[in-house]
């Protein structure tokens, strides 16, 4: 998924470089979030390994691992969504980039 999301932002990255959508600091600031979201995918599979020998029993370490697991998915859903706002923000501003083109072609025609 990561490499994914890295294709992404490579796009966003080149369609804005292009023509300027967004502040190059919200692009910047999605790539240093990219190298936390590797960084946590990380801590999510040493949860799942230490999920594999859970006492099942022990009411306070399944507490704990339940939130931990809270923890992460909110953690990756904030990513997924800060990623989504930027793909969103450049696609508004693509989109109107293109009707003020089509508008001005109009015009110039008539």
């Amino acid at each position: 998924m990561l490499d994914q999301l890295k294709a992404a932002m490579a796009f966003m990255e080149q369609l804005n470089e292009k023509n300027g959508f967004v502040d190059r600091g919200e692009i910047e600031e999605q790539y240093e979030n990219l190298q936390d979201l590797e960084k946590l995918t990380d801590e999510f599979q040493a949860l799942l390994d230490s999920l594999k020998t859970i006492d099942m029993d022990n009411g306070d370490e399944v507490q704990d691992k339940l939130f931990e697991l809270y923890r992460i998915m909110t953690a990756y859903e904030w990513h997924f969504s800060e990623i989504s706002d930027l793909s969103m923000s450049i696609f508004k501003q693509y989109q109107d980039s293109t009707d003020d083109e089509e508008e001005n072609q109009g015009t110039s025609h008539e």
